[in-house]
């Protein structure tokens, strides 16, 4: 936060924008210093999408530090590279200053500013009027959504579609993970595609993956390798049975439910592929992704909540409640004969 591109990060205005994500991967690379052996690659990624007009901006001018509230530093000495990428349509998009570079990659205009070459305060950003009603949005190549089954307090089940818009095959990876409490049942996972125009198949992972749980000791995954059919929807359902927790263990709004993370469907896209679905991800780190011609783009689905059977939390205060009353009659029962004084009083003292 003191350099780079790094003061950009304003949690004020990152926290009020209307989606963020902060995400960590690892990935197994070829070492760079050419040993042969395989080596981590360890990457941070924030995806934010901002609205200027939330923060009073106008909508055809606008710029990063009006947006952020903070302004463009030097280079970050330790930094290797430093660079700012701007996916921009071929017209209608004024950007001041002039970038270092353009090109055209994946069907888009790719603007880069070298931070390290020289010093932008700022980036500003002017559009002509009716300059977006040309540009209509498209919907993703690759598209997951996720569901929970079932009722009751004892069982269920979970149902996950992915949509393949593409007109050839692709191959996908899909991982869900689960908490321990909820015990999966691997034998039931079915998988059925419907290709456009055509009954439904049975849809057979070509690599597989399970991890069973360890009670409050680690979760369970599955790890899908799957071919999807070109235009088709793939469905994905198996079962599970619901853990009993511990008082302790619930959350305060223990009869909300509990969030379950989603499942990530992963997929690889060619950078030289010219195609207009290419991600922006991929299209403005295309100068990053050179010696592997490929980018990983990961389709996120939608959690869901897991509704556990959850214990009458009321019932320690009816047992406190009783126990206290029961405890105060006896005491005062038991301190009021052990205090009080008996005395004898003859005839003549009880008639008076």
């Amino acid at each position: 936060s003191k350099s780079g591109i790094g003061m950009l990060l304003n949690p004020h205005r990152l926290y009020n924008m209307h989606f963020h994500s902060m995400s960590v991967s690892l990935d197994s690379v070829p070492d760079p210093a050419g040993s042969g052996k395989p080596v981590l690659r360890y990457r941070q990624l924030l995806s934010v999408v901002l609205d200027p007009l939330a923060f009073g901006l106008r909508n055809s001018s606008w710029s990063l530090s009006e947006l952020m509230d903070r302004r463009l530093g030097a280079a970050c000495p330790v930094a290797s590279r430093s660079t700012i990428r701007v996916v921009a349509p071929d017209v209608g998009l004024h950007i001041t200053p002039k970038p270092d570079s353009a090109s055209k990659v994946a069907g888009h205009l790719v603007h880069t500013f070298d931070m390290q070459k020289r010093n932008v305060e700022d980036i500003a950003f002017t559009f002509e009027p009716d300059a977006g009603s040309a540009h209509k949005s498209t919907l993703p190549a690759v598209a997951a959504y996720r569901y929970v089954t079932g009722h009751g307090g004892s069982s269920g089940g979970v149902e996950s579609s992915i949509v393949n818009r593409h007109a050839v095959p692709i191959t996908v990876k899909y991982l869900d993970t689960l908490p321990w409490y909820l015990r999966v049942y691997s034998h039931t996972l079915v998988i059925s595609s419907v290709p456009e125009g055509a009954p439904s198949v049975v849809l057979r992972p070509t690599r597989a993956i399970f991890t069973p749980a360890i009670d409050r000791g680690r979760p369970s995954s599955m790890e899908l390798e799957l071919e999807l059919p070109p235009n088709s929807r793939t469905i994905l359902r198996y079962d599970f049975d619901k853990g009993f927790l511990r008082y302790t263990e619930h959350p305060p709004d223990a009869n909300r439910g509990f969030n379950i993370a989603p499942a990530v469907v992963s997929y690889n896209l060619s950078t030289a592929d010219s195609t207009d679905d290419q991600p922006l991800f991929c299209t403005a780190n295309a100068a990053l992704l050179q010696k592997s011609k490929e980018c990983t783009v990961h389709v996120y689905t939608e959690l869901f909540l897991a509704s556990l059977p959850t214990p009458d939390f009321s019932m320690p205060y009816n047992v406190v409640s009783i126990s206290c009353t029961i405890l105060a009659l006896f005491f005062g029962r038991v301190f009021n004969l052990l205090t009080r004084d008996f005395v004898v009083l003859n005839k003549e003292q009880a008639h008076q």
